[in-house]
């Protein structure tokens, strides 16, 4: 698929007009990773934003009990997102992110996304608000895991 056909599909285009995610998408290039490939690595200062094409990932953090293991805490895939965390604030990354098979993405630099956003208002308004939405979502669902674990 081609950049414009994955932002389309995907909610962190919800209400653009497809002249609005064309423009959008003319700021994210393609990205593809071997498996075993690591995408993001936690702690490092990166900020892209991801959304995978195709393939799956695993979202990885470093284990409190050996601090030399990581333990997978998800999996994604076609039409995630990933990277959204640091895309809003620049921290340094939260987790590892690893290709669990041959993965097709698109990415976009932080500062070119920001800066288009910053002069599109209006698309920039509904990128924030969708990618509210993912990170409401994501945090809903690990509220949800911690309270099954503990009951």
């Amino acid at each position: 698929m081609d950049c414009f056909e994955v932002l389309r599909k995907n909610s962190i285009t919800q209400g653009m007009l497809d002249d609005e995610v064309k423009k959008l998408g003319e700021l994210f290039h393609r990205k593809n990773a071997k498996k075993g490939t690591i995408i993001i690595k936690e702690g490092e200062k990166s900020s892209e934003l991801f959304v995978i094409d195709t393939g799956r990932v695993s979202v990885q953090v470093l284990s409190t009990q050996l601090p030399s293991e990581k333990e997978i805490i998800t999996y994604l895939k076609d039409g995630d997102v990933i990277g959204e965390f640091s895309f809003i604030d620049a921290a340094p990354r939260s987790a590892t992110v690893v290709a669990e098979e041959d993965t097709r993405l698109f990415y976009a630099n932080y500062l070119d996304l920001h800066r288009f956003l910053d002069k599109n208002e209006h698309i920039g308004f509904l990128f924030y608000k969708n990618i509210s939405k993912i990170l409401t979502s994501k945090l809903r669902n690990m509220n949800l895991g911690m309270r099954d674990a503990l009951l």
